[in-house]
Parts: structure tokens; sequence; C-alpha cells
């Protein structure tokens, strides 16, 4: 008896020979044509069995749903089979067309899909890495591989190499010695590591060439007078240039070393070549030095060149001695194993016979050396019956940073359909031709790619491309508006390229979808924010974007979340309201979700950050590393402290100072000796499940907690750290250093999702991610957030060879317009490309809205000049066309604009600030005077306690700089002075510590001009501007600092000025740009005396001077949204800079200096009452400037005194023994006296 069973269109499409390309574009349905594509596989060829259907994706999650939806279609189309009723041929004659649209199931089919349905646990579906890995342990032989050698992590097994290569090479050859001291003149080990392992991961070409050899020629004729020859050929005077060459030239005078003066020539030597760009030479000489200029380039790539072939040995070493491979050497593995002369045909007919057809998923991700793979056994085959289909979307090949090479892809499409995209000798210039005289090579520039040939043009194929056209993710409406902002006949195309096009707009696949209001009545399925900003005078920030867009979007959210603002999506008649877990932001980046959480917050909107990446940079993770560290050495009288600090104990430091030196019998000491006993016998499973339950730290969260987020982070941290410790079979000491590790970032737990932090809960939730997180995924309504991106240090490209191969490359450092405009366009090219893709991957999430933010134009320019230079740029220039033609009438029922008033947003206050009065104000003139008197002169040498107070001074007579009380000591929890610390102190940034660096931080802060930080994207591009670089040299050489701290220290002002600070009321993104402000903000008022009004007290009559006076100075006085606050900059050097130790540190150090400040800026302003207190007085913020980055919140303490706790605060400042006790706050040692 028959059965049939639908099959879908698309198959009906692909011939029964040859091979085929499905490009698949959001939303169309990829993976379900490829689990009915198996199985019509198995009905079409009798002879093929499910094990004979190799089906490869690229990620683990890709694989687990593939096999779920294509074991539960066999279980469908079996169940269907055996169903009663009439047959296929009593429900009338079978037609041909009947063979084409159904399965036609018949017993003999049945039973092979039962046969299917019984083994589906070994069909071969596999990851990309699984594949090969079964491949290498089943043909060890032929792929001439050892059984024990087993699979290893990139990144511990180059660390290994790295750390080995230090000792025996890099160190102590003098071939290399010179290069890494000049390296760590201007950078850290640790940037060393990461720029070789990213230039060895990147298996690419590195730009800009390097040549030792070549230049050592040139600098041993022309060094001793660098400048000199420079001078001949160029006139014009140029005195930073002057400068930077002539102490290089001076150098190698003395060194001899081109380490040195590349690193001393780094900021000046791309101006110095464009200099002399176009300049002939008049004689041989002035030839050779030209040509000694040409063959400079970037330290930073040059030291990549000079170290790379020294690590991929080290590697190599490293790898043969422990047995280890990683996932890029299973590829190369088994790609050599199929080139090998004998063995390799042998493999090749092994792998054959197994697997008849092969499917490959998400195939735009694909790389060169898995294209040769599947190349090699599916199409170089004289058998006809082997048949390869690859099925993805270009549009979507999004993850370059993994070496996913979506030039691979479109290579391979045209090898398929025997297409000539790239014939060799086409090339009429090169991009390497432009830098012949730099490199002394050349090769071709990639020609453009060939343009899509639809299958019906070749009469006997040996390949098809279909596309699939209909989109069963969103409504018709949605659909049609994002066809046309991706209008491929647009005069301005939203693609730009040549070789990835939207040429198949897709069409509704399920046109009952639809989205209505709370009224019932239809919306628009695409919203525009606009910006309206009020006077435009100033210009508008990214500062200015972020707040404005961010509080656009948790409004319109919590807009959506009410009664009255609801949206209801669904087929028609069976609508549902979207919930908050309905809705998706999508950023740019990281940080920019960091930037959004707090508007949500603001809000109350629920959200939770989908997949958040960073388990290890939380204050979780470092207690966590610091009680390994104390269960692996518990005598070690510092680990035990830090431990015993942490969560895990929670001990106040009262009580920590008493427990310095406990005997081994105390309970806190006998647990870490339990503990310890557990770690060094390798019991790990035992310890962590000890370490939750004893200590309490589950119970404190569950019962003490704000919310879920530590408890659910240290219960993973012990998860992962366990797993590490199986996996890789670590003893505790190893364990303790991969933890370390794994908080520095150099390298990522073994487990896929190891470093994603755990959603606290199921709760309705908004859920944030960012737009490379988002492929795959789909939501109702979607926002984005997305302004990030356009930087970094590591640019890929590709080029072809004068021979017409294709060569992937990656540039360090962008490259010059100046010097080489050609391949600077071939970089920017492919960087705005692949950010085309990525923002086409956020647009296609949505299934019933998209909310799209528009930054409005003045002429031809963005309001935000900014905007122009970030990624989002492709995408704002094509709403500006798209609105312009709704301005006409057009599609009018596909888009609506919003606007958005900024600078009108303000929160409620009472009395609003006067923001002159950080510019203008200073003290009374009778305070001022008073201090000029002579009685008061006499009074003050006369009468002891007639003084002028200053915080230094209470600081002094107080004991002076406090840690813990005094009682522990330097190696234990000792912080250091931010001023008086010893000189050789070391903190996060490596700069010294003392007073000299204090001083020289302080005084760039004070003077720096902070308008110089809104012209530039990276502190790189700041650092090099003349003004700042200037008043760096003249502020180090008046304090003492050594010239080469200056790039650590210009980041580290960057960071302090530039970071991401939270505040109660609002992100600062950047204290530098907040306006207005002032520097250096005097206070000066009288010690109050009993009588005196107090501060809730409106002053009348005349102050009492029978003390003296308090005077001092506040390091920056800003306003941000409505509220003033005051900044303090701290450069004390301190072990961490996380929360919980700032905390302590601030506790023993600054608390009653945050009071002293915060009343006098209350009197500053006039503010009397908590009322006023509330709405005006934002708080205080200490920024601890070696532990702020860019992208965290470490390095900061934020702390808002209450109202009570400021009268209580002057009420102490009465008392007549005030500040003449011990205390532990020394203060700002800059207020004066």
């Amino acid at each position: 008896m028959t059965r049939r069973y639908p099959r879908p269109q698309i198959l009906r499409e692909i011939p029964s020979r040859g091979h085929a390309i499905i490009e698949a574009s959001a939303g169309t349905g990829k993976t379900y044509t490829l689990e009915h594509l198996i199985i019509d596989l198995l009905l079409r060829h009798p002879e093929v069995e499910l094990e004979n259907i190799l089906v490869v994706t690229f990620t683990e999650r890709a694989t687990a749903e593939l096999k779920h939806r294509v074991r539960r279609l066999l279980a469908n189309v079996v169940a269907s089979s055996r169903s009663e009723g009439p047959s296929a041929s009593q429900q009338g004659l079978l037609t041909e067309e009947d063979e084409e649209a159904y399965w036609l199931l018949g017993d003999a089919d049945r039973r092979k899909l039962e046969r299917a349905l019984f083994s589906f646990d070994i069909a071969p579906i596999y990851t990309i890495h699984a594949f090969c890995q079964r491949v290498l342990t089943e043909h060890a032989f032929a792929n001439r591989r050892f059984f024990d050698q087993q699979h290893v992590d990139f990144f511990p097994l180059f660390e290994r190499a790295f750390t080995d290569a230090m000792r025996r090479t890099l160190a102590c050859q003098d071939s290399t010695r010179d290069w890494l001291e000049a390296w760590l003149e201007t950078g850290t080990v640790e940037e060393l590591q990461t720029m070789l392992s990213k230039t060895l991961l990147a298996r690419a070409e590195l730009w800009p060439k390097f040549h030792d050899e070549e230049l050592e020629r040139g600098l041993n004729r022309f060094g001793e007078n660098f400048w000199g020859h420079y001078r001949a050929l160029y006139t014009r005077s140029c005195r930073r240039r002057e400068n930077v060459f002539l102490e290089a030239q001076n150098d190698w005078r003395q060194n001899r070393s081109v380490a040195r003066f590349l690193m001393l020539g780094d900021s000046q030597v791309v101006d110095l070549k464009q200099s002399l760009k176009g300049i002939g030479p008049a004689n041989d000489e002035e030839l050779e030095f030209l040509k000694l200029v040409n063959a400079l380039c970037r330290f930073k790539p040059a030291v990549a060149q000079k170290f790379l072939p020294i690590m991929q040995t080290a590697l190599e070493e490293e790898k043969r001695r422990s047995g280890g491979y990683t996932f890029d050497d299973m590829l190369t593995m088994v790609w050599e194993g199929l080139e090998r002369p004998v063995t390799g045909e042998w493999l090749s007919q092994a792998l054959r016979r197994r697997y008849r057809f092969a499917l490959i998923d998400e195939f735009q991700d694909t790389d060169e050396i898995q294209w040769k793979i599947f190349r090699r056994l599916f199409v170089e085959t004289q058998n006809q019956q082997h048949r390869l289909f690859v099925i993805g979307d270009p549009k979507q090949a999004i993850y370059g940073f993994r070496n996913a090479d979506v030039y691979t892809y479109l290579e391979a499409c045209d090898e398929l359909l025997e297409e000539d995209g790239h014939p060799p000798g086409e090339n009429d210039e090169s991009i390497e031709d432009e830098l012949l005289a730099m490199s002394g090579e050349s090769a071709d520039e990639e020609a453009p790619l060939a343009a899509e040939i639809e299958p019906e043009e070749k009469e006997e194929p040996t390949a098809v491309k279909l596309h699939l056209m209909q989109n069963w993710r969103s409504s018709a409406p949605l659909i049609s508006a994002y066809n046309h902002l991706l209008d491929q006949q647009h005069e301005r195309p939203f693609f730009s390229g040549n070789s990835i096009r939207y040429d198949h707009p897709v069409v509704c696949g399920n046109p009952a979808l639809e989205l209505r209001d709370a009224r019932g009545e239809i919306v628009e399925p695409v919203v525009f924010g606009a910006m309206r900003p009020g006077d435009q005078s100033a210009g508008v920030r990214m500062n200015d974007i972020y707040e404005c867009y961010g509080r656009w979007i948790a409004m319109e959210i919590k807009r959506l979340l009410s009664e009255p603002g609801k949206l209801y999506f669904g087929p028609e008649g069976e609508l549902q309201p979207i919930t908050a877990r309905d809705i998706y932001v999508l950023t740019r980046t990281h940080s920019e979700e960091l930037k959004l959480e707090k508007f949500l917050r603001e809000e109350d909107i629920p959200y939770a950050f989908y997949k958040q990446d960073g388990l290890f940079r939380t204050p979780e993770a470092r207690e966590f590393y610091e009680l390994l560290r104390a269960i692996e050495r518990p005598h070690e009288r510092g680990r035990r402290l830090r431990a015993w600090a942490t969560q895990f104990f929670s001990i106040e430091l009262e009580e920590l100072v008493k427990c310095r030196d406990v005997p081994e019998g105390n309970p806190l000491f006998k647990l870490l000796l339990e503990w310890s006993n557990l770690a060094h016998r390798r019991r790990f499973e035992e310890l962590f499940t000890d370490i939750l339950q004893r200590s309490g730290v589950i119970r404190r969260e569950i019962f003490f907690g704000e919310d879920e987020r530590a408890l659910t982070n240290y219960i993973h941290i012990a998860e992962v750290l366990l797993e590490e410790a199986h996996l890789a079979r670590l003893d505790i000491g190893e364990l303790v250093m991969r933890c370390r590790s794994f908080l520095d970032g150099g390298r990522k737990p073994l487990s896929e999702d190891g470093d994603i932090k755990r959603v606290e809960d199921d709760r309705d939730a908004v859920q944030i991610m960012t737009m490379h997180k988002s492929k795959g995924l789909e939501a109702a309504v979607v926002f984005l957030y997305p302004f990030g991106g356009g930087g970094g240090e590591y640019w890929r490209f590709h080029y072809r060879d004068r021979q017409g191969n294709q060569v992937r490359a990656m540039h360090i450092l962008k490259p010059e317009e100046k010097i080489s405009p050609r391949l600077r366009e071939r970089v920017e090219e492919e960087s705005r490309e692949e950010d085309e893709r990525l923002l086409y991957v956020a647009l296609t999430r949505a299934k019933a809205r998209l909310y799209i933010p528009f930054v409005p134009y003045q002429g031809n320019q963005p309001i935000c000049k900014w905007i122009a230079q970030r990624s989002y740029h492709v995408l704002n220039q094509k709403i500006r066309e798209v609105w312009e033609e709704r301005e006409f009438g057009k599609h009018a029922e596909w888009f609506a604009l919003e606007e958005i008033p900024y600078f009108g947003i303000k929160l409620p206050s009472s009395r609003a600030i006067d923001i002159n009065a950080l510019g203008e104000w200073r003290p009374q003139d009778s305070l001022l005077a008073a201090l000029e008197q002579p009685e008061w002169s006499f009074a003050k040498r006369v009468h002891p306690t007639l003084r002028v107070e200053s915080y230094s001074s209470l600081k002094r007579r107080s004991g002076g700089y406090s840690t813990a009380s005094g009682a522990i000591e330097d190696q234990e929890l000792r912080g250091q002075d931010e001023l008086g610390s010893s000189e050789d102190a070391v903190g996060l940034d490596e700069l010294p510590g003392g007073v000299r660096t204090g001083l020289f931080l302080h005084d760039i802060l004070e003077r720096l001009d902070y308008s110089s930080l809104t012209r530039f994207q990276d502190v790189e591009e700041w650092a090099e501007d003349e003004d700042v670089h200037a008043l760096f040299e003249r502020s180090m050489l008046e304090h003492g600092v050594e010239p080469e701290y200056l790039a650590l220290s210009q980041k580290v002002i960057w960071r302090a000025l530039t970071g991401v600070v939270e505040t109660d009321y609002g992100v600062v993104y950047g204290l530098g740009y907040c306006t207005p402000n002032v520097r250096e903000l005097e206070f000066l008022y009288p010690i109050p005396e009993h009588g005196d009004p107090f501060l809730n007290e409106l002053p009348e009559g005349s102050w009492k001077l029978e003390r003296g006076f308090i005077k001092g100075y506040v390091d920056y006085g800003f306003v941000w949204n409505n509220r003033v606050f005051f900044a303090d900059w701290k450069s004390d050097v301190l072990d961490h800079y996380d929360e919980r130790s700032l905390e302590l540190h601030f506790e023993q150090n600054y608390t009653k200096q945050a009071l002293l400040y915060s009343v006098a800026l209350c009197k500053v302003f006039g503010i009397h009452d908590e009322a006023d207190y509330e709405n005006r007085f934002g708080g205080a913020i200490y920024c601890f400037l070696r532990g702020m980055q860019d992208d965290s919140r470490n390095g900061v303490y934020r702390t808002r005194p209450t109202w009570k706790e400021l009268l209580d605060f002057e009420r102490r400042l009465r008392e007549p023994d005030f500040g003449q006790g011990h205390c532990n706050d020394p203060g700002n040692m800059r207020a004066a006296e």
C-alpha cells in the first residue's frame, strides 16, 4: 500500500545528477530544506542508507538542532506511512506531477525509514571539527598520526610555547633580544602574546611587508646621518618629526639596533614616507636612501613578522612534545592526509565508499582548507554518483574574525558552476604594485567576482544554484519594508559590492501574519527614531547619541509592555499580545549592551543578556581565583587573608585584621587545610561541592543578595573549573594558573559556552545581545542600538597574486591613505561589506516590527559627525534616502518616523542647577578678606586651635594613609598612597608608583583640552595630535617621569576621560565629554561653630571666625542630567580594582573626604534641604586611574552620602577635637593649605 507525504517545492528543482548550491536568505527555511533533503535522498536512492549521507554544520548548537529536527521528521514520515485510510492509488490515478509533489511511500520505503530511525544515533551529522576528528581517529595510519595524540585548546598550548620561546630564544639570542627589549619599552609581555596569538590564528599573509635585512643594510649606510640625508631631499621644517628621528639617529649611532630605530621612529614613519612620496632621486645615493625610507615600517607589524616564524616553530615543538593538536590542526591534518601520494588516494576512496552524499550547512562560513577537503572527496572524483550539496547565504557571512572566509565560498560556487569568476592575468594593476617600492615584491589585485549565472544558462551543468524565495518568519508588510531598504536596483543599493547582492527579494510565505495595536488597527512594521536635538551649535557627540537612543528604546519598550501601548501579533484571528520575552535589542558591541542596561533598569524593564560572555570578568570569578590560590598554598598568610576577605567567608575588615596569625587549629585555617587536602588529591568534585555548601556563600546570596546574578555565577564558575580540571587532567597549581588566564582574557574555557553567563531565571524578560549572537534567532519586535564598531588594529583583506591565486591577508594597523591609497580602499571596502552583511542579519531578525535609530543630517553630514566614521553609517544613509522618499508620499504604510527630543529630556528637580555656578563660583569676599587680616595671622600664632584646615592637613594629623588600621602589611591586603607610594610600585597599567607619577597624571587632567577628545575615534589617533603629544612630553619632563611611559600614560588618561561610568541617574559615556564642567573647583568656608547655621538652615547674619576655615579643591566638577557631580582622580597602586576591593579601600581612606567635599558643593550651589539635595546633587565618582578600562566597571567607585549623613558630619565638624584624633581617612593631597 502506498502513502504519500508532501515534498517541498525546492527539492523538485534539484536535478537528479550533479551538485547543488542552495542560497537561503534570512527566514526562508534553510534548516527545513536541509532536513527534507536528507529524507529525499534516502527515498530517491534505494541503495543509500542514512550512514551514507554526511551532514556537516559549523556549531554544536546547530548540529544538535538539526539532529533533533531530522529525527522528528523521520518519525513523522514513518508514522504517516503506517496511517489508516485510503492509499495514494485509491485516492485516484497518480500523475507525474504527484510523483514530484509527494513522496510516495511503499512498504520498502517505510522499512528503510524505520531502519534509519532505529540507527539514528550513529547518523553522520557532525560539526566540521567533529568530522575531521573522526577521520583522524579512524584512519590514523593514513594520516600518520599517533593513537595517543589528543585534541587540546589552542590557548594553553600557545601559552606554553610562548613561555618556552621567550626563555629559549626571544630573550636570549642576539638576533631577537634587542627586539624584545624595544617592545617592552612601549608594550607589555601580555600584549606581545596577544598579538602573536592573533596573527598565528589568522592564517593570513601579514602586511605591511617588513624586510629586516634590507632595512639593516640601509641603516648601516645612512643611519648615522639619517636626518641629514632626509633634509637634503625635504627642506620644509617639522619640529616633531625632527625630534623623533634625531633621537632615533643618535640611538642608532650608539646601539646599531634596527628594532630601536623603528620603535623610536614609529610615531612619525608614515609622515616621513609621505613627505618623500613623488620625489625623484638626483643620484644613486639619493636613490638608495629612498629605498631605505621605503623599507621602513611601523614597529608593531615589524615585531609580528620578526617573531612569528619563531613562534610557529615553538608551537610545533610544543605540539610534538605534548602530543596535542588544535581545531585548526584537525583540518590541516585531514587535508595533508588526502594530499599524500599513495595513502592520500586510499584515504579518499575509503571516505567516498562510506559517504555517497555530503550536505554542508552554513557554507558561507567555510574556509580554504575546508573547501579543499570536500572538493577532493566529492567533486574531484570520476564517480558521478557522488554529489555535494551546499546551503548558505553569503549575505549572512559575518564571522570573518573567526577565520570564516566568504571569498572562499564565492570561489567554490564558481568552481561548482564551472564559472571563470576570477581569470588570472586580467588585472591591470595590483595592490602589491602600489607598494612595490615598499616591499620589493609584486602581486595582482583581486578582480571583481563574476555575477551569478543562473542554472538554465548552461546546457549540461555540473551544478545548479537555487534560491529559497519564501520568507516564513516575518509578516508581509515587514518583508516589503526591508525589501525596499535592500533594493538592489536602487541607484545606491544597500549592498555596495559586486559579489554579494540582494538580487532575489523574498516574498511572504505566511500572509496571514499581521501586527495590530490595542485598538485593532494595523500598524507600520518599521519605526525610525530620529533624534531632534535643540541647540546644535555645540555639535552632537556620541555621548548624546547613546543617551538619546538608549532612553528612547527603554521608554518605547515600557510603552509596549503597558496596556494602552500593547501590540498583538500572529495569524489573523489568533493574535497574541507581545510580552517582554518577544523583544530583542541588538547592539554592535558588548560595551553597548552595558550602556543600554542602565536605561532599561531605570524604567524597571525586565531584561537578560543573551549568552553574555565575560563570566570570568565578574567579581565572583576573581573571588574564586583568590580562594583557589589560598587552597593551593594555605600556609602563605597573604593568600589566606585575601581568601578570607572574599564572600566565601564574609569576614569584616576589622575582624580580618585579627586573623593575621591564627593557628592551624582555628576553624577558618582548618577549613582551608581540608580543602587543600582535597585539591592536592585531585578530588575536585568534592572540593567544589564542599566550597559552595560549607562556605555559606549560597545561603548568604539567597537570603541577602539583591538578585540571583552572583549566585548563578558562583555555581557556574565552579562547574566550569571542575570541567577544566577533569578534561585537561590538571592539578591544583595548574587549575589556579588556568583560572588566572581566564581572568586576564588570555584564553577561553574548553566548553563552547564556558565563558557565557547564564540567565538567572526563566522570567519574562527583554533579551539584549550583539548582532553577531542574534544570527539564527528571531523575535516579534527588534530594536537596534548599533553605533559601535569601525576600528581596530587588525584588518583583513584579499587580493590576487600574479598567478591568479586568491591570497588572504591581514594588515596590522590600518593602511595609511597617504602611503597606500588603493590598499586602504580595499581594506575599507571589505570592512564596509562585512558591516553591510552584519546589518542585514540584524534587520532580518524581526517577525513583526523593527525599530531603527536614525541620526538626522545637516547638509550632507550627520548631526553627529562621528556616525560617518562608524559602521552604522551604512544603514543611516539608507534610512535618509527612504525617509526622503516617504515625504513625497511613498511607502507610508511601511515606515513611521518618531522624533525624539533630546536636550529637552531632563530629570525633574525642585530647582534647576545653575550651570554657571561651576565656572563662576568663588568664596565670599568677606571670607577671603578675613584670611589676610593681621588679627587673624596673630591669632593663628598664639592660638593653636586656630588654623586654615584642608583635607591634607586632616590626613597628616590623623596618621596618614591607612590600610586596615595599619595592621595588614605589604604582601597581604595593602594598598598604596595615591601620591606617596614607592617608586618601584607597579599598577595594572605598569606605570611606576610614587609622588611624581601621581602629580604628573593630575597635571595632565588639569591642563588637557578636553574638547580634543571629541575629534578622535581612539587613543592612537588622539595621542598623535601635536598639542596632546606636546602637553604630555612637557609634563613628563616637569615631573621627572621617564619618556618610555608616554604611551601607557596616554592610555590611562584616555580611559579615564572616555570610559563608561554608571551613576544612579544615567550612564556617563566619558567624563571628559560632560558639560558644563570645571577643574580644580576651589571651596572655602569657616569651620562651623556652635551657633552657626546648619547646612539645612538658610544662613543669616555673619559667621564666627573662631577656629578657622576649611579650604580645598575638587578635581573635577560637572553637571549630568541636571545634577551636579564631582570626580576625584586617584592614582593609587592597588592589587585589584574590582568593586569589592575599591569598596574596602574607599572605606579605609576616603569616606570623610567624600563627606567634606559633598558639604562643600552643597554650600557652593545653595542646597539647604533634603528635597533639593535629592533633585540636584548626583554624588561623587572616585576614579582610580590605573584600574579604569574601556568596557568594564573596574576602577570606578561611586558614592552618594545621604542627607542625614551630611548633617551628622557637619555636627561632628563643630566638635573642638575634630580632626585631632586617629582617623583612617587620608584625603586628596592636592587640597592646598
